[in-house]
């Protein structure tokens, strides 16, 4: 589902220049994302209880989004860990988005960004961790502006329509 949360186009009847004055071109409207801010932030769990430890990045708000490009994963554990990526409520097992069966210390470079969308949850979930024991992990993150744009307007004014 779209980030807007609908499949129905949007239709759009902004008024359009060109031709005899201005004339209003209706068409589907679509979002694009506008670069904000550029951020590397680094983040503790709490100390680990029976085996597990979350990191949660705080939700972007609503009309914003984050463009998750890299997650760096470590622990101080004393034994073996993995970590899950989940986006959206991190008890349930379909949001899980990436994993690493070696939490205690693993890098995801993101080939394909994640899309965090605005009010929604990115947590890493450690399991096996001793308890007692923190996570750690360093986010690389894009902050972007939703923006909804005619796209008969946002295409035509490049081609001169």
């Amino acid at each position: 589902m779209p980030i807007g949360g609908s499949t129905t186009p949007v239709q759009s009847s902004a008024p359009v220049q060109g031709g005899a004055g201005n004339l209003a071109r209706p068409g589907p409207a679509a979002l694009i994302e506008v670069p904000i801010d550029f951020r590397t932030e680094p983040y503790e769990s709490a100390p680990a209880a029976n085996g597990v430890a979350t990191i949660a990045l705080p939700a972007p708000a609503k009309g914003y989004a984050y463009r998750v490009e890299r997650i760096n994963v470590h622990t101080n554990s004393g034994g073996a860990t993995t970590c899950a990526v989940m986006l959206g409520d991190p008890s349930d097992p379909t949001s899980r988005i990436d994993y690493t069966p070696d939490g205690n210390d693993d890098v995801a470079d993101e080939f394909s960004p994640i899309l965090v969308p605005g009010s929604v949850t990115l947590s890493l979930v450690w399991s096996g961790m001793t308890n007692g024991a923190l996570a750690y992990a360093r986010i690389q993150y894009r902050v972007v502006q939703l923006v909804a744009v005619n796209l008969a307007e946002f295409l035509g004014a490049g081609l001169g329509l």
